[in-house]
């Protein structure tokens, strides 16, 4: 009976908000995230929200953001 050789090796998928392995290696994870965040180094907070949101799960969908001025005119409008 002939034998195959059986190749195993660790993959990790980046399902958006999930990885997907297939054996748990914490060291291939670290450099899948440290990828994608050297991935996501942009100039501005709402460039890097941007393109980290295409690995996350909606957390910076929509987001909107306030200048000083008209976060202080809310918070005296509120008071």
């Amino acid at each position: 009976m002939k034998r195959r050789a059986c190749i195993t090796y660790v993959k990790v998928v980046d399902g958006r908000a999930t990885f997907i392995v297939n054996e748990l290696d914490l060291s291939l994870v670290e450099m899948e995230i440290n990828k994608i965040l050297q991935d996501c180094i942009r100039p501005t907070w709402d460039e890097v929200a941007k393109a980290i949101n295409r690995h996350l799960n909606g957390e910076y969908d929509n987001i909107q953001y306030e200048t000083y001025d008209e976060a202080m005119a809310r918070l005296n409008k509120e008071n």
